[in-house]
């Protein structure tokens, strides 16, 4: 299985990209299928791309990740000889807000189909997980490093953390196509890959003032009897948004 295609499983699967509802605000973000994006330079390009790593950066994400996955005739390997075929899809409702130093993430999410998810996971090696539940996080940046808030048995806790996961992990999926690679489509009213990829589509769409407000990212494939489409899209807005950190219980 090739590295790109078990990154994509092992996202949905793993619960990646945990990102959610706040209740600090209600910020409102665009549809992203409902925005008529702008032209921009170069130059504006690469200024809305490294907003995103500032670290004095105030965003708030809304996004829609759905993955399904089709499974035929793939190999049962707890049953030699046998196989198992099915199809479900991963579907997370997700929000992000970023407050310069201090990070809020949350996703909730759920399964569908007609196949167990844990002997699907079990079928392409992967680790079973537990859906249709919700997971928040907190994260802040200090001198001293970064600390992760989670919650555990109705308790908040709070330990060393290696990175801001939202800044590192949301954000990854618009920064890694550059201006040079996307062209300006009339009909899409958005940027799309100047040359075409199997498999992939994209949309990037900016407003009048140059900031990114929408990304769409669309994959598609097939590979040792499992067929998956990946959908992923957001919008942002770039309302200020305080984020209060919870109390740690003792």
């Amino acid at each position: 299985m090739n590295k790109k295609f078990a990154t994509m499983m092992a996202v949905a699967l793993a619960g990646a990209m945990c990102i959610g509802f706040a209740a600090c605000g209600e910020a409102k973000t665009p549809s992203p299928e409902k925005v008529e994006g702008s032209e921009v330079t170069a130059a504006q390009w690469t200024s809305a791309m490294e907003y995103f790593q500032k670290d004095d950066a105030q965003y708030t994400v809304d996004a829609s990740l759905t993955v399904s996955y089709e499974f035929s005739s793939f190999p049962d390997p707890e049953h030699e000889g046998q196989t198992v075929s099915g199809k479900f899809s991963v579907i997370q409702e997700q929000r992000g807000v970023k407050d310069g130093a201090k990070e809020y993430l949350k996703s909730n999410s759920k399964t569908e189909g007609d196949k167990a998810l844990e002997a699907v996971a079990s079928a392409i090696g992967m680790p079973g997980g537990e859906f249709g539940e919700t997971e928040e996080q907190y994260y802040e940046k200090t001198a001293q490093g970064i600390s992760v808030y989670r919650k555990e048995d109705g308790k908040w806790t709070k330990t060393a953390s290696g990175s801001l996961d939202f800044s590192r992990g949301l954000m990854s999926a618009v920064t890694e196509w550059e201006f040079d690679s996307c062209v300006y489509s009339e009909e899409e009213k958005g940027y799309i890959l100047k040359e075409a990829i199997e498999g992939i589509s994209l949309n990037y769409k900016f407003n009048a003032d140059g900031k990114l407000v929408a990304f769409v990212l669309i994959s598609e494939g097939e590979e040792e009897g499992i067929k998956m489409s990946y959908t992923y899209s957001f919008g942002i807005s770039y309302a200020a948004t305080e984020l209060t950190l919870p109390t740690v219980s003792e």
